[in-house]
Parts: C-alpha cells; structure tokens; sequence
C-alpha cells in the first residue's frame, strides 16, 4: 500500500476539502483519503500498481488547489486586485441603475454593462470558473458550481435580452447581477484568505522562535547549515541555550540538557560523553560536541511527526454547519430551477394552450440569480473574523474554523502538566536544617553561584529572598560531578550540594525520613562530612491553575492529566489541583492512545499541551490547544494556539467558542431566510433579477451588520 502525504494549498472551507476527498475517492486504487483544512494537509494511501503519485497529484491541481506555497502577500495582493477591479465595476453598474431610475440615461450602457459585466465574470472570476468546471465534470456540486451558474444566468439573460428584448430580459439588470455575483463571491474568498493570513502569519511567529539550523564541524570548520542537511555521524556543536537538532551521543564536553518538551520531565539531566541526547532537548550550561546517530526522518522528533500525521489521517473531517446547508442547499437551487422552467413551459399549455418558452427561460434565471448564497457564504467568514479579531487581542489564535464548530460539544479537558499546568522550571518550596549553623544557606548560595544548572539557580533565589544578597569571601577548589552535583571549599570548609550519590561518595549516609518525597527533588548540603540540610525541590505550580480547574469542574467538563513526567509528581500536583483522573510516565503515543480510548467512549476531548511529546495528541483530540511558549511541532499541530502561558485563556476559549458558533448560526438564518423566501418567489414569478441583486445586497448588509456587534 503506497501512500501520499503533502501540504496542499489554495483550502477556501471545508466544502473544498469536501470537493478534493470527493475527487480523490473516485480515483480507482485509492483506498483512504484524509484533507486537513486547518493544517492545509492531504494523506492519501492507494493501491501503486492501479494509480501513480503523479496522477493523483494531476486531479489537486486541476481542481483548482497547488502543493507549492506561495507567497503569503503576493497571494493576498492577487487576491486584493481582482477584488477592487471587480468591485469597480459593479460600483458603476450599480450607479448607472441608480440614475436610470431617476430618469438619467447614459448612452450606449446597455453595452457598456454588457461589456463590463462579461470582464468580471469571465475574467476576474475565471479562477472559480475553472474550479467550478472541475468539480462538475467529477460530478461534485459545490459553492464555485453554484457562483458559475448563476453569473451564467445572469450573463445568458443578458444576451437574451438583446436577442427577444430589454423588456422581456432586462440586459442591465441580468449583467449586474453576474457582475455582483462575481464580486461578492471574490470578497467571500478574500475574507476567507484573510483569516488564514492573518493564522498562517501569527503561527509562523510562534514557530521562529526556535531555531531551524544547527553548528556542523567538518574538516576542521564550523558551518552553520539547515538542520535538514544535517547527516549521519555528522560532528554537531550544541551551544549553551540551544536546542539538539538530532538525536545523537555526546562525544566531548558535559552539560545539563533540559528535556521538558520532549519528555515532560521537569528536571534537567545531566550527561557527558557517551550518553546520548534526544532532538528537541535544551542545553542548558556547558558546550558539547554530539555525533549524530539518527539523521532526519528517523530522529525522535520525525516519530513523533509520524504519529501527528497517523492522528491526523485518523480525525475525522467535520463538515461545517455552511457546508452542511450548502451540501444540499446548491442541488435543491438547480432542481427548483429546473423544475420551474418545466411548470412554467407545460402548466399554461396545457390549461390555457399558450406556450412562452421565453417567460419561462426568464423564471428559471431569476431562481438561479436568487439561489446565489452570497450571505450564506460570509456568514461563517464574517463571524470568524470578529470573533477571533477579539480572541487575537488576547494573545489566542484560532486556526481552524471547524474548531469552532466542535467547541460547544467539547465535554472532557485533557492537560498535560510540565509547562501547563506547571511552569516548568525547578524552585525550592522548603529547606530543612539538621544544624543551627548560620552558614549553611549562605556557603550553598556561594558555591551554587559557579553553576548555571536551573537547580543551582532555584537554590540561589531561595536563599536571596530570605537573606538578601549574600557575601560569599574566600571560594576555592570548585569541582563538577556529572548527574550528582557541586563540590567546593567555601571559607576553608569543604562543601558538598548534590543527590544521594553524592553524598555516599563521600562517605556520609542519609538515613532521616523526608517524606512526602516522591513528589519533590531532593538536594543535600553537608559541610565538613557533616549533613547541614535538604532542599525540597519541585516545579510549581501555575498561580492560576487551582481557579482554572475549579472553573472547569463547575462548568461541567470532565478534566484529566496526561504526563511524561515521574508518576509520583503528577499525583502530587493532580491531588493539589483536585483532579481525579491522572497518567504520568507516558510516551507522546501512549498520549495518543489515550485520547482515542476517550474518544472510543464518546466523549468530545480537547487537549491542553505545549511539547513535542503533546503534537500527536494535540492532533490526535477533537480540539488541540498549544501554549505558544512551547515547541514549533505543538504549534503546529494544534487547532488554536495560546501566545503566552496564562491558563485561565482555556475557560475563555470555551466561552467564545460558543459565542462564534452562535453567532454563525444567528447569521447563517439570517441569510437563509432571504434566500429560502426569495427563491420561491421567484419560481413563482413574482421577482425580477433586480430583486434577486437587492436581496443579494440587503442579506449580505444584515450578515455584516450581526457580525460587527459582536460582544466578547
């Protein structure tokens, strides 16, 4: 079984990703088909003796949709011109109506109009011209088919007009409506082209910040390449404060490496040479040299790339609640109309034995000018950029339209703890003395100062708060002990600050009971072969995570933990924060596996996360939330990201999840009630094009009206 995985651009909606599955699927030897509108993604798996990547590749573009990314202002400023061109000339169709009713006629406008109506049809809405013929000759009805067929109506009944007579086809009023369908069609694109600017711009941001090149020594000199052109048993220099490229085992120098985004684990490691060290991971103190052993596609991040992609392929496709209309609304139009020029041609002939083909040729273009969903099709757009333009001012970024529309049925929270629900970083909760000596806290702030370990640091602001700065005198002798600690002689006394391998290297024993210990890291102090002390050592927890989760439960929703974190320290933290259902130690898939067991039992999960460890289950979850404080890989896999750390920005995601889906559904009947009265007026006989484009225009002005008064 071959499989096709691409980013795919050019997604307007979901009813595009609806239109290219459908197309796909027909293909013979394609067995699955999976379009991710948010993250602009197709994975396909198909049978390589039936069908070729190539043609497969052949159907996306002749739909219409490209795999190579264009530039994001070139595309936007494309988009921008063809949109003030055509709303330029149905400015002047407009106005040249305006005066014709006033009794102003302006020379030869009937071809003026002609001509100019024609241009924005069939030259600056070719590019929906095109797609619309494509969805059609695969048999798929979709919001383009509907903008063509309706500007071919308006077009045809222009030229109608000049063959039977203005008075039975009206030539201004059938071109304007062409011309204003073409231009109301360009702005629904262009507003949808805005959100996903705007996402697509804020996204890339967050992602900049990490780094995409690493420091590569060959022959002798150091290069600085992309990471992509990093290879096996490559030399690669990680500086202080960079972050591992590759996987790959230290083979000079020594550091401690934060691993937090990787493994959830809080707490620094230290290695030297030999061990190995994971991609993604921070250092954070000394240099090292590391030999690569897994080259790109088989790092552990590309793994984990490789489960957000299954997690993806795995989520199903939400249609939006347009889409869901729209699924039904454009073949119901095409029906009405058909069905209304039979009524129109065979009830007078036969109860009166007139026939009037033109009559009814004139009934069934205007059901097709009034069946253009023009509102329809700004009403989710609208609200979304209202409503995310306020989500935004927060520092929140809404991704993904259909987010918005699984928001209200979300049910159960699932967070992970390392960065989420803690800050991530170590600090001293308590010192425990064993000895009335003064001194202790001081030579340990005096030693601890020659290290740049996050633990040396959390026992340096412990003891400034509670002695103010600290006078150090004679320090001498500062030794280094890999994973175990400090050694040094502060005022002619030697000095030890590590674990418990420390201390039992130098012959003392600990033997107290501590307590409570599986939750905190420990530190130990002992001066002269003598334990002084024990800092308790934990990654705290966010200020506002205790209200958040009490919100949560208030409001209804189920909420667990997911960790790969010690399991005694996310008990601990699950307990503080009166949280019940919990799971430390897990891999990034065995996160996943989780979500899916939830989504197994019904429940409709979104997840909270901010490491590489959290991207497939980011994915993986209805509604993936990533703290944009984390890595580029929960970023990018995430459907709404948080620009910041402050928790609390869940219960207000929730809360205006609700508010925008609200608001789409008050616009989307808003807009239906001008087209589902208005067609069956017009298969009626009772309205003219001029109608339909008056409707078109008082829809549209009640949609944005809606849209503007939104209220947080």
């Amino acid at each position: 079984m071959a499989k096709l995985h691409r980013k795919i651009y050019g997604i307007q909606c979901s009813f595009c990703a609806e239109t290219i599955y459908k197309a796909i699927s027909g293909i013979n030897g394609v067995r699955n088909v999976y379009v991710s509108m948010a993250h602009e993604e197709l994975y396909i798996e198909y049978d390589g003796a039936k069908i070729d990547e190539k043609s497969i590749e052949k159907v996306i573009e002749e739909l219409g949709y490209r795999f190579e990314e264009e530039s994001l202002e070139r595309e936007y400023r494309d988009e921008k011109r063809r949109l003030i061109a055509s709303g330029v000339i149905s400015l002047y169709i407009g106005l040249s109506m305006i005066f014709m009713w006033f009794g102003y006629y302006i020379p030869y406008n009937q071809f003026i109009v002609a001509i100019l109506g024609s241009i924005n049809y069939l030259i600056l809405g070719y590019k929906y011209l095109v797609m619309a013929y494509q969805a059609v000759k695969r048999g798929i009805l979709n919001q383009h088919v509907l903008m063509a067929l309706t500007g071919f109506a308006g077009l045809f009944g222009g030229l109608m007009g000049f063959i039977y007579g203005v008075d039975i086809f009206p030539p201004i009023e059938f071109f304007g409506v062409a011309s204003f369908v073409t231009t109301y069609h360009l702005l629904g694109g262009y507003i949808g082209g805005y959100v996903r600017k705007k996402s697509r711009e804020a996204i890339e941001k967050v992602k900049r910040l990490s780094p995409d090149k690493a420091t590569v020594l060959r022959n002798g000199l150091y290069l600085e390449v992309p990471v992509d052109e990093v290879g096996m048993d490559d030399l690669v220099v990680i500086k202080p404060g960079e972050r591992i490229p590759v996987d790959g085992v230290i083979v000079e120098g020594f550091s401690s490496f934060d691993e937090s985004l990787v493994s959830g684990e809080s707490i620094p490691v230290d290695k030297s040479v030999g061990d190995e060290v994971i991609s993604g991971s921070l250092n954070l103190e000394n240099p090292v040299v590391i030999k690569v052993v897994r080259g790109v596609g088989e790092r552990f991040i590309d793994r984990v790339v490789d489960y957000i992609r299954l997690s993806r392929a795995a989520k199903p496709n939400i249609l939006r609640l347009l889409d869901k209309v729209l699924k039904y609304y454009v073949p119901g139009v095409v029906i009405t109309g058909l069905i209304s020029i039979i009524a129109w041609i065979s009830i007078p002939y036969l109860f009166y034995g007139v026939l009037n083909p033109s009559k009814a040729l004139y009934i069934l273009l205007t059901v097709y000018v009034m069946g253009y969903p023009c509102a329809l099709g700004m009403a989710s757009p609208l609200a979304l950029v209202m409503g995310g333009s306020l989500a935004a001012s927060r520092g929140i970024l809404i991704r993904s339209g259909d987010a918005i529309e699984i928001l209200p049925k979300i049910n159960y929270i699932v967070l992970d703890k390392t960065g989420t629900l803690t800050h991530g970083r170590p600090r001293v909760v308590e010192f425990i003395s064993y000895s009335e000596d003064d001194d202790v806290l001081k030579a340990a702030a005096c030693i601890e100062s020659f290290s740049n370990h996050p633990v040396s640091k959390a026992i340096i602001e412990y003891v400034m708060e509670r002695m103010g700065d600290v006078e150090c005198g004679d320090i001498d002798s500062i030794e280094y002990f890999k994973g175990e600690g400090i050694k040094g002689v502060y005022n002619g006394r030697t000095v030890l600050i590590g674990n418990r391998r420390l201390l039992k290297r130098y012959g003392i024993d600990i033997q107290m009971d501590l307590g409570r210990a599986s939750s905190y890291s420990l530190v130990y102090i002992a001066i002269e072969g003598e334990l002084k002390g024990v800092f308790r050592i934990e990654d705290p927890i966010r200020e506002d995570a205790t209200k958040t989760v009490e919100k949560l439960l208030d409001m209804g929703y189920r909420v667990s933990v997911v960790s790969g974190d010690d399991p005694g320290v996310v008990e601990h933290v699950c307990r503080s924060l009166g949280i019940k259902s919990f799971r430390g130690g897990l891999l990034p898939w065995e996160k996943t596996e989780y979500i899916s067991m939830l989504q197994d039992m019904g429940y409709h999960v979104l997840m909270v996360g901010d490491g590489i460890n959290d991207g497939p289950s980011l994915s993986k979850a209805d509604v993936g939330v990533a703290m944009g404080t984390g890595s580029d890989i929960a970023v990018d896999s995430a459907d709404i990201v948080v620009v910041g750390d402050r928790l609390d920005s869940i219960i207000y995601i929730l809360e205006m999840g609700k508010k925008i889906y609200n608001k789409i559904r008050w616009n989307l009947l808003l807009a239906f009630l001008f087209n589902g009265v208005g067609i069956p007026l017009a298969a009626l006989g009772f309205l003219r094009p001029l109608h339909a484009m008056l409707a078109m225009v008082l829809s549209v002005s009640t949609v944005l009206l809606n849209s503007i008064t939104f209220r947080e």
